[in-house]
């Protein structure tokens, strides 16, 4: 009965790293998705925040439903991005930086080709090492480019 028993909390905590929602890049992490965004526009946004206070407003921006993961803000900056799907889910393609590490470029695809044409918005949140994001002048999301003001 005790191997039976061990054997099957093995199995539980096993498959609860298998549920994880963070997904790991080289140059970062997807550390929240979610289909949300903020009130008055529909379109691509990236912003970026660099302290639990500017982490804490744009989460309630882009009104997310659970709290925000906890972040290390000594070692890390975060982005938040929202994005427009259909009913196939977007996937992370690419999360890299470029031309010395000046630009950030995030890109998504979308491996079904059977989707609904409706507009569902998703924002995602990544964890990026904050000395690396402190250089970064652009983000290109999804192809479009973004300015950050340093």
């Amino acid at each position: 009965m005790k191997k039976v028993l061990t054997l099957m909390l093995f199995i539980f905590f096993l498959l609860m790293g298998c549920n994880s929602s963070q997904v790991e890049f080289e140059n970062g992490s997807l550390i929240h998705d979610e289909q949300t965004a903020v009130d008055d526009q529909m379109s691509r946004i990236v912003e970026v925040a660099f302290s639990e206070e500017e982490f804490g407003d744009l989460w309630n921006y882009f009104n997310f439903e659970e709290e925000h993961p906890s972040v290390d803000f000594e070692k890390s900056g975060i982005i938040v991005a929202q994005t427009t799907e259909n009913s196939c889910p977007k996937e992370i393609e690419k999360l890299e930086f470029d031309n010395g590490e000046e630009n950030l470029i995030i890109d998504t695809m979308q491996k079904e080709t059977t989707c609904d044409d409706i507009g569902l918005p998703r924002t995602l949140v990544f964890q990026v090492d904050k000395d690396k994001l402190e250089k970064v002048e652009s983000i290109r999301f999804e192809g479009e480019e973004f300015t950050l003001e340093n």
